[in-house]
């Protein structure tokens, strides 16, 4: 399934002397397959440490870096790593960077949909956790609606190869295959029950 991620870099530059200054500097858009780990875990990995490592020193060097990462499927991890070690590192040792990009797959913290990323504590499901505000007095989401929501966000992506947000890969029970431990249809069946048991009674309605 091919994606949009994005990752905010931090940019140093002056607003009286920046011309044509984009509405984000330093925002990073990378198109992924989340069923292809290679290289698109990488990528997503990459973009990560350079967020928690670095300030780009101008927006023409943040620029140059963007265009390197976002370029699609034509990268070359080890040349842009060479590269750009000092922004990936901050000892920028190569060796490092390689370790943290190619980690071995983690299992997932929490039972879904409430799992989050063993590495960066990241929300797997994020969708599915935002309570909506409906009507004119912005009324919270019914817990049933919202169990019945999450449900569906869960079914739709069940078992996904790595984070969205710094790369991490997700180790299930048989190791690479990439099967639950508790199987898509158990977590299927318990958030149905737990929407139905959410739903309010007749005497709730009248009371």
């Amino acid at each position: 399934m091919r994606k949009t991620v994005t990752q905010q870099l931090l940019v140093t530059y002056s607003m009286d002397k920046e011309k044509d200054l984009p509405d984000n500097p330093g925002l990073v858009s990378l198109t992924i397959d989340t069923e292809l780990d290679w290289p698109d875990s990488m990528r997503v990995a990459l973009a990560y440490l350079a967020s928690a490592t670095s300030i780009f020193e101008s927006i023409e060097k943040c620029n140059l870096f963007k265009g390197d990462i976002e370029r699609y499927p034509n990268i070359d991890i080890i040349s842009f790593i060479s590269r750009w070690d000092r922004y990936l590192d901050k000892k920028a040792d190569d060796w490092n960077i390689l370790k943290y990009i190619s980690a071995s797959p983690k299992p997932v913290v929490k039972r879904p949909p409430f799992s989050i990323c063993p590495r960066c504590e990241f929300l797997i499901w994020p969708r599915a956790m935002k309570r909506f505000s409906v009507g004119p007095d912005h009324l919270p989401e019914a817990d049933s609606d919202w169990f019945e929501r999450a449900r569906q966000i869960y079914q739709e992506d069940p078992e996904p190869h790595y984070c969205l947000h710094c790369g991490q890969r997700f180790k299930y029970t048989d190791g690479l295959d990439y099967k639950a431990s508790s199987s898509v249809q158990s977590i299927v069946s318990e958030l149905g029950t737990m929407a139905k048991a959410s739903q309010p009674t007749f005497e709730d309605i009248t009371d």
